[in-house]
């Protein structure tokens, strides 16, 4: 019991604190859930092949870097999966880890989905309880001037 007015004391006194709790723990469990489950993802390859063409005194003559243009997919480490979730949670979305199959896809629509729901449906919540702190620290004031 003692645990539960507890939590209730810092919701109701730092919503913004509860909010963003609420966030990171979203955010770190789709992490854990994504690394775990093997959904795979397409990452973006940074294998390189260098070509080089020498004369016959062994000097160069013509160097090429060409990058290697190959769909690697595989499943992410939890550092790579907080970092999509975090990206795809702010709506940022580079796109540079997309999932190639359906339970992925399924996956990230849920992330999408809730990423807006913090947005269009908490925060009005939250401003609301920052707005009622304010005027009651207010009313406090103006109670404690009067006396």
């Amino acid at each position: 019991m003692k645990a539960y007015r507890k939590l209730s004391n810092i919701i109701e006194h730092h919503p913004i604190v509860s909010i963003l709790t609420l966030l990171l723990l979203l955010i770190v469990s789709s992490a854990i859930y994504l690394s775990l489950k093997g959904i795979r993802f397409k990452i973006p390859d940074e294998t390189v092949q260098i070509s080089m063409t020498f004369n016959d005194s062994q000097e160069l003559v013509e160097s090429e870097i060409i990058p290697e243009e190959t769909d690697k997919t595989r499943v992410l480490t939890f550092t790579e999966a907080f970092y999509f979730c975090l990206v795809t949670f702010s709506s940022v979305g580079y796109g540079d880890i997309v999932p190639v199959d359906e339970a992925g896809r399924t996956f990230c629509s849920w992330l999408i989905l809730m990423s807006q729901f913090f947005i269009y449906a908490l925060l009005p919540i939250v401003t609301a309880g920052i707005i009622d702190l304010n005027r009651k620290k207010r009313q406090h004031l103006l109670d404690t001037t009067t006396s």
